[in-house]
Order: C-alpha cells, then structure tokens, then sequence
C-alpha cells in the first residue's frame, strides 16, 4: 500500500519559498484539475445543513515540466475569493508564473496563464506580454493552503473526477 506525501502548510514565508523552489514558481505548468466543496448539504428530512464558518475548500492539481518535481496538490480551506478566467479557444493555458502571498489571517495564490495565440505565422515566435501582478487568471484567497507532492504524476489521468473528460 502507498501511502500519500504529507500535506505542508504555506504558512511562512521559507514554506513559499520551498514550494516555489520546487515546483519552478508554477513556470511552464499546467493546471490540470481542480475541485470545490461546501460543508452545506440537505439531509435525509431535507433539511439545509448550513456552517457558520468560511466552509468552501478546494483540491487543484498542476503539473509541471520541470525534472525536480512533476506535478503537485494544493488545498485550500476557508476560501473567501476565487476567481477562475480560463483561456480562450485556441489559446495557451500554460502557466507562466505563479506567486503565493501570505497575509495576517490568510493565504493568496495567484496563477497567470501565458495566454498567447496557439498559432502564429510560419518560422516565428511570439512573445507575450504577461498579465500585470494585481490581474491573475487564478486566484484564490483561503483562510489556510496547503501543498505536497506528487512525484512521477504525468499523462492525462484525471485524479477527481476521471469519468468527465
């Protein structure tokens, strides 16, 4: 039986930057899957069974080109913001830089997708100009967040919900 890595908490800033050291700053990364949860559910009377706390929490699975570290989980708990802009059709998804912010009660990852044309003109490159810090494509803001690694995680298998794709 294998047993999962441990969660690590990014609750200093040596904690960020180990996660940013390891995974490349999320550069030439992909994000690959992500799930959200409430602790709110209706019972067998069909009763709202309602928190009084932050209950949204949420799994995202990014893989990553680099050697030292292939892929990686993050969860967050108590999310008080999230805001996903996926890229357009036939545009690039791939992640150009990621940063993880640490505030006095809460945590902020913020991802940027490179986001340039998929096609360009024969025997060219394009550079693209990056989204400005304070406009990520990803970000989520969480009372607590939490990563660890997934070494050895390539290919196209889903890890939450496998039967969608």
């Amino acid at each position: 039986m294998t047993t999962s890595p441990a969660w690590l908490a990014l609750d200093s800033e040596q904690a960020i930057e180990n996660l940013m050291m390891q995974f490349n700053g999320f550069h030439d990364g992909c994000l690959r899957e992500m799930v959200l949860a409430t602790e709110t559910y209706v019972d067998e009377r069909r009763s709202m069974a309602i928190r009084g706390h932050l209950d949204t929490s949420a799994l995202l699975y990014f893989q990553g080109q680099s050697k030292q570290l292939s892929a990686i989980e993050i969860r967050c708990e108590g999310i008080s913001h999230l805001k996903l802009r996926p890229t357009p059709d036939n545009h690039d998804s791939t992640i150009a830089y990621g940063t993880v912010q640490l505030d006095s009660d809460r945590c902020r990852l913020a991802v940027y997708f490179m986001g340039g044309p998929l096609t360009g003109p024969p025997n060219t490159w394009m550079a693209v100009k990056p989204s400005p810090p304070e406009d990520p494509d990803l970000e989520m803001i969480a009372q607590r967040i939490e990563w660890r690694a997934l070494p050895n995680t390539f290919g196209n298998r889903l890890r939450y919900q496998s039967d969608i794709v």
